[in-house]
């Protein structure tokens, strides 16, 4: 009997897994003119090109477990694949910074998207309180804008004839907390089911942690380190973890240095922290300013790379080469003219493997591509403005964690015994 459980509960994680890896299966992006890349078929595809999409930084999508594209949120919005608000989805975030922002959320990480078994879905927005912008953010002067609030809204897509609703709207997880506008990514539990949660707080290294199940929210004690301290200038970054969860690494605008450090998915407990001044290249060939301005970060797949982008600089990181002569190699400056460059933006890993990397202006009509991510210096394949689409308006790369990581036991509540 003991052999038979054994069985299937091997057949059940075989499964889930084989099901995780859909969810990343589809990337809606682009401003004004939006499309749909299907990485099944390598196609893309007509999102919406009348104007009435804008998928900023702070956007982020789903596909179902099957790799069908399901939801999609522009971080102050919930739409279905078709770009109609699901029910209760529209207007997510408080008024005022719906208002002032123009519905459009332009601060990296600012929602994500975590699914669970039977169509659950939640949809995890940082944001400000409508306090804190009539206060700060409508006042000249006042030196201060930030986000204060961390919202959850679930969403059961088996109500309305498959069409969705939120059931939980707007519900606090943090309030009157100063937080960073960006550096928020999510981990899978090692019991391959739940989601770790982790958010940068403001002007410093404190991280909050949420262990997010089917049925509950559950906060643990935030966890702070000493350095580096994040500055006030948090506009842009981005918080990544490798494949395997093992490793978290995080970087902001504010200051010209890499946070990493070691992550137990039983836990959440972050260890053997590291502070890495991050290579420096100048602003252009024709300038001795220095480019000392992380925007974003992406792992390669098998985690030896850390790829760290600036305003007008990317490049590659060995971390575990000790000499640091060695350990960095500068992948690119800028990929067309002073005149006509719009910076670059942020990172993300796609299910090809390669790395998908933005222009923050988000006014041409192409990203960047690394082909080959695990391969040291020129190997990796860089390639400017290879990833074309049709019109202007290429945005950024959704908001997404690795779904495709499974289980990792015996982690809590299964035990050694059980």
């Amino acid at each position: 009997m003991k052999l038979i459980l054994v069985f299937f509960c091997s057949l059940l994680i075989s499964l889930q897994l084989w099901a995780q890896g859909k969810y990343s299966n589809n990337w809606v992006m682009g401003r004004g003119n939006t499309y749909n890349y299907d990485f099944s078929n390598q196609q893309l595809a007509i999102f919406d090109t009348n104007y009435n999409f804008y998928f900023r930084p702070g956007s982020s999508c789903i596909s179902d477990s099957f790799g069908s594209l399901k939801i999609v949120s522009d971080g102050f919005d919930i739409l279905n694949r078709f770009g109609i608000a699901i029910e209760d989805g529209d207007t997510i975030v408080p008024y005022e910074i719906y208002k002032k922002e123009g519905g459009i959320s332009g601060y990296s990480q600012s929602s994500i998207i975590l699914p669970f078994s039977n169509d659950i879905y939640y949809v995890i927005t940082p944001t400000a309180s409508d306090f804190e912008v009539l206060n700060y953010w409508n006042v000249p002067n006042s030196g201060r804008s930030l986000f204060d609030l961390l919202l959850y809204h679930k969403v059961d897509m088996k109500l309305n004839g498959g069409a969705g609703k939120v059931v939980k709207k707007a519900v606090p997880l943090l309030e009157n907390i100063k937080l960073s506008k960006t550096q928020m990514m999510a981990c899978r539990h090692a019991n391959g089911v739940d989601w770790w949660l982790l958010k940068q707080a403001h002007d410093t290294n404190l991280i909050y942690k949420f262990l997010i199940t089917v049925d509950s929210i559950y906060s643990y004690s935030p966890q702070g380190f000493s350095e580096p301290h994040f500055t006030k200038w948090d506009i842009h970054g981005q918080s990544m973890f490798n494949q395997e969860g093992t490793k978290y690494a995080t970087v902001c605008l504010g200051i010209n240095q890499l946070f990493l450090a070691d992550f137990d998915r039983c836990t959440a407990q972050l260890s053997n922290p590291r502070i890495v001044n991050l290579e420096n290249h100048q602003l252009q060939a024709q300038d001795t300013t220095l480019d000392v301005s992380p925007r974003g970060l992406c792992f390669s797949p098998n985690g030896s790379f850390i790829y760290i982008v600036k305003g007008y600089n990317i490049f590659q990181y060995e971390w575990n080469e000790p000499d640091s002569t060695l350990a960095w190699y500068h992948i690119a400056n800028l990929d067309t003219t002073w005149q006509l460059f719009q910076k670059w933006g942020n990172a993300y890993l796609g299910p090809d493997n390669k790395i998908y990397i933005s222009n923050l202006g988000g006014l041409g009509m192409a990203l960047s591509v690394i082909n080959n991510p695990d391969v040291k210096g020129v190997g990796c394949g860089f390639c400017p403005k290879c990833f074309q689409f049709p019109k202007i308006g290429a945005g950024n790369p959704p908001c997404m964690p690795n779904y495709s990581l499974g289980a990792d036991l015996p982690c809590w509540p299964l035990g050694t015994d059980d």
